[in-house]
């Protein structure tokens, strides 16, 4: 019924797609941000050529079929986002969603069996040079042309506001030059800097290469780093394979490692598969990824789908690559507020160096602000430098708000170095916000080896603030070689600012004869005061 439309969409053009789905819907196409009617006038007015490169028709799951009964000719076809599937036609690109019981496997030798696919509406999404040129009528019937935009900025920075910057959406392939001649005139700043990002963005939907030989031609390191990672962006959200191909032919080094950082982050918000699949291959080929390009990619991938993601993780090879894409994922899908996933992947896991990456992540997601369920987490951790690791970072957050709550359970842990090392930095972030609660609960525990070198921290933190309580918190540690020890520490760092104060405190303390002729000749070099 529908036979004749149909085959004038799929052999007859762009155009002719766009009329006939906005017949077969029921209302007008929209392009750009135009509405289409069947005008001839519309057409024409719309900025866009009938001969466009391409165009992508999104179908998604409706009663009415858009096509009839029969094949439909695919050149090509690729999976997106698990069972969605891109069909390359003779003249335009389908984006069909699964429908039903049907799947990908639907598009066999070529065909693509028409009854699988339906569709609510039809977009076309024009080429580059093709929304440039609709955007361009629709700026020049205001009477605004963007070059002019340009040198009034220039001229006149105080103009400066985010629509003249949008503005620059309308420049031509052709005004390129002249647009980078007046940036060359522009003082750097933070808005021209602005300018300059918009410039190349448009510059690489037009020419990639041209847009990066002139970020080349730019002063500054900063600078041409900031605009190459414009032109990467913009690159890879366009064609994403030759971005790639481009970052992996650069010379080793920082602005390589930099954009194929950029580049896998976005690809793999994208295309996360294609994605993985250009990682896998850097991996057989490269034993020195950096990390940030791990983490760039594994968090685009936990962000689309964090099953998938934890899949491609746990099958990488190389184990610091694969505890990398592992602590991001997790630590991804913490943030998404999937802790009952995290918590039952952590109880099927049967990797011990797994699970304690796990309870890691958990640990370091919860700490500031559920410390003791980030305490629980910490204390499942089975290997010793990890735990401590875990447990340093949560005591660190946990005594800048609820110090005495972080003290009450570093005192409790079963290692009385880590109890010696963890306390010092609850004492010592404790003080810096309420110094007499902080002496107060320090001193009111029974001096112990445990506590000494809490008390030294605590001592050195009020030293030039109030020498004598200092020097009464050195005496009370346990240990008496490490009482000497700080009390001398302590009269060498008050000598600084006040030798014959250090020397009254220290002829009062409770060294010894010998030990204080020593810190004499030590600390000041002369005979005694």
């Amino acid at each position: 019924m529908r036979t004749g439309q149909v085959k004038q969409w799929v052999f007859g053009g762009v155009w002719a797609a766009s009329l006939a789905a906005a017949f077969l819907l029921g209302r007008s196409a929209v392009v750009g941000d135009r509405e289409l009617s069947d005008s001839a006038e519309s057409t024409e007015d719309s900025g866009f050529s009938p001969s466009g490169e391409s165009a992508l028709v999104i179908l998604s799951d409706s009663d009415s079929a858009l096509y009839p009964e029969g094949p439909i000719p695919v050149l090509d076809q690729r999976v997106v986002q698990g069972s969605d599937v891109v069909l390359q036609t003779a003249t335009t690109t389908l984006l069909a969603k699964q429908k039903g019981s049907h799947t990908v496997e639907s598009v066999e030798n070529g065909l693509v069996d028409s009854d699988t696919l339906s569709a609510q509406s039809v977009v076309l999404v024009p080429t580059h040079w093709e929304q440039t040129a609709a955007r361009r009528r629709q700026l020049e019937k205001k009477g605004i042309y963007p070059l002019s935009v340009l040198r009034s900025l220039l001229e006149n920075p105080g103009t400066f506001d985010n629509k003249m910057v949008g503005a620059l959406n309308g420049l031509l392939q052709e005004e390129m030059p002249a647009a980078a001649k007046l940036l060359d005139e522009m003082d750097w700043n933070y808005q021209t800097e602005r300018v300059l990002q918009r410039v190349l963005q448009q510059w690489t939907g037009f020419s990639p290469h041209d847009a990066i030989a002139y970020a080349a031609s730019l002063d500054g390191l900063r600078m041409k780093d900031s605009a190459m990672r414009t032109i990467m962006n913009a690159w890879v959200d366009d064609d994403p394979n030759r971005a790639v191909a481009y970052a992996d032919g650069l010379e080793p080094g920082h602005l390589r490692n930099s954009l194929l950082e950029k580049v896998a982050g976005e690809w793999g918000k994208d295309q996360p598969e294609d994605a993985w699949n250009w990682f896998s291959t850097s991996m057989r080929t490269d034993d020195s990824l950096p990390a940030s390009r791990i983490k760039s990619l594994f968090k685009s991938l936990a962000y689309k789908d964090s099953g998938a993601a934890l899949g491609h993780a746990s099958s990488i090879s190389n184990a610091d690559y694969r505890k990398t894409a592992m602590q991001t994922v997790i630590d991804g899908m913490m943030d998404q507020g999937k802790q009952v996933e995290v918590a039952s992947l952590y109880r099927s896991t049967t990797s011990s160096t797994d699970r304690d990456l796990i309870a890691r992540s958990v640990a370091d997601s919860w700490e500031r602000y559920q410390p003791r369920l980030a305490a629980e987490w910490t204390s499942v951790i089975a290997d010793k430098t990890v735990r401590n690791q875990a447990v340093s970072s949560l005591v660190s957050e946990w005594s800048r708000d609820h110090p005495a709550e972080a003290a009450e359970w570093v005192m409790k842990l079963d290692d009385p170095d880590v109890v010696k090392r963890e306390l010092s930095r609850v004492t010592k972030n404790w003080a810096t916000h309420d110094l007499i609660d902080a002496t107060e609960w320090l001193t009111g525990l029974p001096a112990s080896p445990k506590t000494d070198p809490a008390v030294e921290s605590l001592a050195r933190s009020v030293l030039l603030k109030d020498p004598e309580m200092a020097m009464e918190l050195a005496e009370g540690i346990s240990v008496e070689k490490r009482r000497h020890q700080a009390i001398v520490r302590l009269g060498r760092q008050l000598a600084e600012t006040d030798a014959t104060q250090a020397w009254s405190y220290l002829l009062k303390s409770s060294l010894p004869p010998e030990r204080l002729a020593s810190a004499q000749k030590s600390i000041f070099r002369v005979p005694t005061p």
